[in-house]
């Protein structure tokens, strides 16, 4: 059976998946339990599904001994992200770390979650897009979060002058390859706790030794108690630093100051339907003097609607849509064409205001020049919209280019069809004094002259000379191809070849 099959929940391996390992996770960090958090959570993603999620609570020094945060077993062999979060006790995520663990039987990870990362967001700008985890300040690999990591992993240290402190109160240190600062409060005065990251606390004899009050940008103003309030608060964060038995001391606050808006005009409800619209006037709802159903006779308060009517000027105004696209071109080329919209009029029958909608059309017009179109002819070459009308630009094909199958070829810039024009029988320029009819030779067709002129014949003669070409003036022998009906003299009414088959067919007496 294929292990990415298995179906897992918390730690439970369904029967029928042989190949298990176990994990164990623990954690090293310069982040105080107790202080900076609460409880370690642990949660681990098989095949992109969170299916492991521990909760514990450590000790308070995890820097030099790491704490076990988590036990999975049985696991599926294989490659699992593995995510440590730091939480304090209102739920918030003080840090976290994803490290990716090879399993292949039993194993032990150690999670590095260090101080120096707390103002990453990685990957940033420029880093690789793996980098999505930290240690030491810099973003590197998920594989390169664990005690373990490869030695060519980024950000790893040897020694203790490796690492840089982030205070002039804070100690940095080595360990495991990764940099850990830890406040030492005999860098400061007598009594005075170092913060590792701000330092010592500020001495002093006076608040005016402290540093100014920090002020945070005023929200807006807001809190108003109806649509047409015109008096509110706002109000901002404020940081104060005072002089507290020597030291400066921080003081968090909210100033909260009042204001006022404009809301003369502003719409509003005064919780009347048909009193008309409403609108803010010297801070009142005040409704408003139009009529709420205009042209309508009776306003329905509980329905919040108009209705009624006993004449067509009861009911509202004529409505109308905006005009569609104009359309409706002949051509490519055609400039002109047309445009509706939709007009809904109201007549009052039998005391309710009917809709009527009707399209309304309108003229309406576009630019085509220099647009591509088609005159229905390849041969004169290429086309362009000119003032509205599809003009030739050429160049023409050449003569007897084709045009399309075997009997249309290009003739003075016109597609011929050379099997029926006897302007152009069997090629450009061939002029048939009869009618041009099809031919075959091969396995090829051809147009060919058949008939001749009749004004070679006789005059009252009665020939009908119209199948084959007459070999010379008088038309004594002109051609009847097989048809008696071609005869017409009186007295020779039969067509014969004389001369056997394949010979001339002529019209005879017999």
């Amino acid at each position: 059976m294929d292990r990415r099959s298995c179906a897992w929940g918390l730690a439970l391996l369904v029967s029928g998946c042989t190949s298990a390992g176990s994990l164990i996770v623990e954690v090293r960090t310069d982040y105080v339990a107790g202080v900076d958090f609460e409880v370690v959570q642990t949660t681990l993603s098989v095949e992109g599904v969170e299916t492991v999620r521990e909760q514990r609570e450590l000790a308070a020094d995890l820097a030099s001994t790491p704490g076990r945060v988590a036990e999975i077993d049985p696991l599926p062999l294989g490659s699992h992200e593995v995510t440590v979060r730091l939480v304090d006790a209102m739920g918030a995520t003080v840090a976290s770390q994803p490290v990716l663990v090879d399993v292949r039987g039993p194993r032990a990870v150690t999670v590095v979650i260090t101080r120096r990362c707390r103002a990453l967001h990685c990957p940033e700008d420029g880093d690789d897009p793996r980098a999505t985890a930290c240690v030491s300040g810099e973003c590197v690999p998920p594989e390169c979060a664990q005690d373990d990591a490869d030695a060519s992993c980024p950000s790893r240290c040897s020694a203790d002058d490796d690492c840089e402190p982030t205070s002039d109160c804070a100690r940095a240190r080595c360990e495991a390859g990764a940099c850990f600062v830890r406040p030492d409060d005999s860098l400061c005065r007598p009594g005075a706790a170092c913060d590792v990251e701000l330092g010592c606390p500020r001495e002093c004899e006076a608040e005016d030794d402290c540093d100014p009050p920090e002020l945070g940008a005023w929200s807006d103003c807001g809190g108003f108690g109806g649509s047409c309030d015109t008096a509110g608060s706002r109000s901002r964060e404020v940081t104060r630093h005072r002089c507290d038995e020597g030291v400066c001391v921080v003081a968090n606050s909210t100033q909260t100051e009042a204001c006022v808006r404009d809301a003369e005009g502003v719409e509003c409800d005064d919780g009347v339907f048909c009193n008309g619209p409403d609108a803010c006037a010297g801070g009142a709802c005040v409704p408003g003097a139009s009529d709420p159903c205009p042209g309508m006779s009776v306003c329905d308060e509980a329905a919040d609607a108009c209705t009624g009517c006993s004449v067509d000027a009861d009911c509202p105004p004529p409505t109308m849509t905006t005009f569609g696209p104009c359309g409706g071109f002949s051509d490519a080329c055609d400039t002109s064409g047309t445009q509706s919209r939709d007009v809904t009029t109201y007549r009052c029958v039998a005391g309710t205001c009917e809709p009527t909608v009707t399209p309304e059309p309108r003229s309406c017009s576009r630019t085509t020049d220099e647009d591509p179109c088609d005159d229905g002819d390849i041969c004169n070459g290429a086309d362009t919209c000119r003032g509205g009308v599809c003009t030739n630009t050429g160049p023409s094909l050449s003569d007897e280019s084709s045009c399309g199958d075997d009997r249309y070829r290009c003739c003075g810039g016109r597609c011929r069809n050379t099997y029926a024009d006897a302007n152009h029988c069997g090629g450009c320029g061939i002029v048939c004094p009869g009618v041009c009819r099809v031919t075959a030779s091969g396995s090829r067709n051809y147009g060919v002259c058949r008939g001749c002129s009749t004004t070679g014949c006789p005059a009252g003669s009665g020939w009908r000379c119209r199948t084959f070409i007459c070999p010379n003036p008088p038309c004594d022998m002109c051609g009847c191809e097989g048809d008696s009906s071609l005869c017409q003299n009186p007295g020779i009414r039969t067509c014969e070849q004389p001369g056997g088959a394949g010979g001339l067919w002529v019209c005879s007496a017999r």
